[in-house]
């Protein structure tokens, strides 16, 4: 019977502290952001971890069928799923979602499908590493974005054609 009353106290307290909360700030959390807020954070820390991708393993991983959405920089992956309207199918940034598109962060040309790639070669690594720098800064400091992993790619692929330059950036 203690119990119960203990736990209708913690229930009242609880719903007190997110009702005022709510009234103060227009936020449940008091205007905390914290990855541990969303779901797909919370069930990626406790059942699956950091894990290692191919290319054709990343792919899947581009909204549809109910999928998540990732996208990978420079190797990182990151779970960008709590933003669908962004990077989902159909979407702004739907180009970048399910690939490593390292040359398009780099460059800003992301309507040309040649630079939606991870190949460098080209490109003054001084400004792409800068670029890299600032774009990992971005996704590594919005709550709503995780890292889930890495990316391994076929060094085959860095075997073809340098990737045409892009002078005219395509930001929306």
């Amino acid at each position: 019977m203690i119990f119960l009353d203990l736990a209708r106290i913690l229930s009242g307290v609880v719903v007190l502290l997110v009702s005022v909360s709510y009234a103060r700030t227009g936020s449940l959390t008091w205007g905390c952001e914290s990855r541990w807020l969303y779901p797909g954070y919370v069930m990626f820390r406790l059942f699956s971890g950091p894990r290692v991708f191919t290319d054709d393993e990343l792919a899947f991983y581009d909204g549809r069928n109910g999928s998540r959405i990732f996208l990978a920089l420079n190797g990182t992956v990151y779970d960008v799923s709590a933003r669908p309207e962004m990077y989902g199918p159909g979407s702004t940034y739907s180009m970048l979602a399910a690939r490593d598109a390292t040359r398009a962060f780099v460059n800003g040309c992301m309507r040309d499908d040649a630079q939606l790639t991870y190949d460098l070669r080209g490109l003054d690594q001084t400004k792409a590493e800068e670029a890299i720098r600032k774009w990992k800064e971005f996704f590594d400091s919005k709550p709503r974005y995780w890292v889930v992993g890495r990316v391994e790619h076929d060094p085959a692929k860095l075997d073809s054609d340098i990737p045409p330059f892009c002078d005219q950036p395509t930001y929306f």
